[in-house]
């Protein structure tokens, strides 16, 4: 029995993005993090995060925080690993429809797989194109095959001389010379209407910065992935650039929470300005640090308990971000010569924000470590 079957389709022309905006208060991006031993629970999410990808991190995010139709992992989620290898699948067979035009393969990555899993899960429950993302898309719902009524059918409309783009857009989006990168997400038992569904999207070229791999060296990596059960999160903490070091001063801004306890360091004005304005303390200037080094300081953050944590140790940032702590990027850098040490100290006796602080002070730092503090050290150097 033919099970009931719809498709729809959008040229790339024709939609707007939603972007995932974060704050420019806040240096760098904020990114969530999952344990290593969580990753496959995560399904595309821990793969994504296993490879360091930002953007297509971002938009499940956005798709499951902000939107609300996407769950990581979920049973009937677009985001589950044995329904990626499925999508992998039908992008074979679509480059192989577009061999037979003398057209080159599309190529995938991460980013446009994971706006094809965000649109679908929108799409189930709306029946209709979401628009969220700049792309073109092709939708399907009850077909064992979308290729069916994205090329088959439509081909014989658009050899029999149709040209009307809602009868003949998938196969146009099929075999468009300019396409270069596409991502590709199938979901199944979706609200009880139709028993799977697919969505496959297409660009000129991904703006994620990601190199785009073939079908058969995404399918590679993901399986070995699946098979390994587990994450690297080492890719998502920033190597030194290798730029030439600039040592010219950056003033970094000290604030302080009278609620929490905690003090926050900042290089961004517009961030010290904002914190001030809705209560933090400004405690004036906390040291001079170089405007760029190789020595990076690594900024965390525990949103559970509003705490932040800084470090030069990226072993240090990547066992943080193991045990559910935020990664916001590059804070400043470390003077490579050494010139004044920024001193760390803890607090045993915190129970939530502020159980490390951070001075360039001897004084203070003496103190503290009569008032119970334990000194840990030089945490960095400024100028």
């Amino acid at each position: 029995m033919r099970r009931k079957r719809r498709y729809l389709g959008t040229l790339l022309a024709a939609t707007l993005a939603f972007a995932t905006v974060l704050s420019a208060a806040f240096i760098g991006a904020p990114m969530k993090a999952q344990a290593v031993c969580s990753g496959t629970h995560e399904g595309a999410y821990g793969f994504y995060y296993s490879r360091g990808s930002k953007d297509a991190m971002a938009v499940l995010d956005w798709g499951e925080g902000t939107e609300g139709s996407t769950h990581k992992g979920g049973a009937n989620d677009t985001t589950r690993l044995d329904l990626m290898l499925k999508s992998l699948d039908l992008l074979d067979e679509c480059n192989n429809l577009r061999a037979q035009h003398g057209l080159a393969p599309l190529y995938v990555t991460d980013y446009m797989m994971a706006v094809a899993q965000v649109q679908l899960n929108w799409s189930d429950t709306n029946g209709k194109h979401s628009k969220f993302y700049n792309v073109g898309e092709n939708l399907a719902w009850g077909y064992d095959d979308p290729f069916e009524g994205w090329y088959t059918a439509e081909k014989q409309q658009y050899d029999a001389g149709n040209r009307t783009s809602s009868k003949v857009g998938h196969y146009l989006n099929i075999i468009n010379s300019e396409y270069t990168v596409a991502g590709f997400a199938v979901s199944v038992e979706n609200s009880g209407r139709y028993n799977i569904s697919y969505g496959q999207t297409f660009t000129y070229s991904d703006k994620s910065g990601q190199t785009p791999e073939t079908v058969a060296q995404y399918r590679a990596e993901l399986s070995n992935y699946i098979n390994a059960g587990g994450i690297n999160p080492s890719t998502l903490i920033e190597a030194p650039s290798g730029a030439q070091d600039d040592l010219s001063p950056q003033v970094m801004y000290r604030l302080y929470n009278p609620n929490s306890g905690e003090h926050f360091f900042t290089a961004n004005a517009a961030e010290r300005d904002s914190l001030a304005a809705i209560g933090w303390g400004y405690e004036g200037t906390a040291w001079t640090a170089p405007t760029r080094t190789g020595a990076p300081v690594y900024r965390m953050y525990n949103k559970n308990v509003g705490d932040h944590h800084y470090t030069l140790n990226a072993a240090e940032a990547i066992n943080l971000l193991n045990a559910g702590w935020s990664y916001e990027g590059i804070g400043w850098y470390s003077d490579p010569d050494g010139h004044v040490p920024v001193y760390r100290l803890y607090s045993p006796a915190a129970t939530g924000a502020g159980s490390h602080h951070y001075t360039m002070q001897p004084g203070e730092a003496q103190i503290l470590s009569q008032n119970g503090w334990n000194f840990e050290g030089e945490a960095w150097w400024g100028l």
